[in-house]
């Protein structure tokens, strides 16, 4: 059985809905840590399978794991009730589908005294279908107090290209997420940090770390892995989401409220235009022209050309820094330059044929 403290040094905060399949996977890679002084609260936020019943055992068997229970209110609802319960000098936060390796807790505590940081961010792996990828978050280690990267670092949370210290990859992944971290509590409960259930679970973890990154003083980075991310068949991203843009608009506006505290403005809203443009292409396909979207073609148009005329639609893709796009990103964009809801129709087809197509390319060259 683990030592139990009152106050222990880390806190880890896991919400868990319906993981009865992977939730013993990621609660064993804790008990295994080469880092003991911890402790895991556990926020069974409603779940419909066995997974209470597996966070239970756990608790009986360990006194480091704490159990709460409550209604089904979403991932940001569950967060909050578990930095609500933490007691921890810190604070990270893994999802009930993920692990960590052995020693991730040691290398994130050492690593937040030795360099007295304000945030510790470390890299990921990135899994799918039994596929790793590694996810570099930066090009090395480094430990950062100046201000200016740090208003990069919340840029680049908002919309890719802008990341500093990249290596030359634009890959976003990381720079957001909330498990490749160790937060201090401290900065959390004197700021009234919480997860924002407005954005109604989506971009809910960009905001916390923009909002977070604006009480830090030092950042440190650890060129290691700290986190394991599944992504689950079945959880698909880009299945249709009927109040995707209501949720547009809700994220939008949070962060248009974050770019009216900073100083530089107009270069906060460079990053903005980026993210609204992107989010537009994502929305192409999880709303405009998803596959279990009822409407017909013709009102699927119609909507799509009524929607890239209104605001901030408009002035971001006139004005987005169009050079920083990835390709299939300038692709789109290219389309939606047109203001021709037919074209981008096209466009989207085209895309995704090509995007298959270098897809099959690059299975066929392994």
């Amino acid at each position: 059985m683990g030592d139990w403290k009152m106050d222990p040094k880390i806190s880890i905060i896991i919400p868990v809905y319906n993981a009865e399949k992977y939730l013993r996977e990621c609660l064993n890679t804790l008990t295994a840590q080469s880092f003991t002084d911890f402790e895991v609260i556990l926020i069974n936020d409603g779940s419909q399978d066995q997974s209470g019943s597996i966070c239970k055992e756990y608790v009986k068997k360990d006194r480091r794991f704490r159990y709460i229970q409550q209604a089904n209110m979403g991932v940001s609802a569950a967060r909050n009730t578990g930095l609500d319960a933490s007691k921890g000098e810190t604070v990270t936060f893994i999802d009930s589908d993920d692990w960590i390796p052995a020693t991730a807790l040691e290398m994130l505590y050492t690593e937040y005294k030795n360099k007295c940081a304000d945030l510790v961010v470390a890299d990921m792996i990135f899994v799918r279908n039994g596929q790793e990828k590694r996810i570099r978050i930066f090009n090395k280690t480094s430990v950062n107090d100046d201000k200016y990267w740090i208003n990069q670092y919340q840029k680049s949370c908002i919309g890719y290209g802008y990341k500093i210290n990249s290596g030359g990859t634009r890959e976003t992944t990381g720079l957001g997420s909330m498990g490749n971290k160790l937060y201090r509590r401290d900065i959390i409960e004197k700021n009234h940090l919480r997860f924002d259930l407005f954005v109604m679970g989506i971009y809910e973890d960009n905001l916390f770390v923009l909002h977070y990154l604006e009480y830090c003083k030092r950042v440190s980075y650890i060129a290691e892995p700290v986190y394991y991310y599944r992504k689950v068949i079945g959880s698909n991203s880009r299945g249709y989401k009927e109040n995707t843009l209501e949720i547009n608009d809700r994220i939008f506006s949070r962060i248009n409220s974050f770019i009216e505290l900073k100083s530089d403005k107009d270069t906060f809203r460079k990053a903005f235009y980026m993210y609204v443009t992107r989010r537009l292409i994502h929305s192409l396909d999880v709303y405009f022209f998803a596959k279990d979207n009822e409407k017909s073609l013709h009102a699927e148009l119609k909507e799509l050309h009524d929607v890239i005329r209104k605001e901030p639609y408009k002035t971001a893709i006139m004005n987005v820094e169009y050079k920083l796009f990835k390709p299939y990103d300038m692709f789109m964009w290219t389309a939606l330059r047109t203001f021709s809801a037919r074209i981008i129709w096209c466009s989207l087809i085209t895309g995704k044929e090509i995007s298959n197509i270098y897809w099959l390319f690059g299975r066929i060259r392994k």
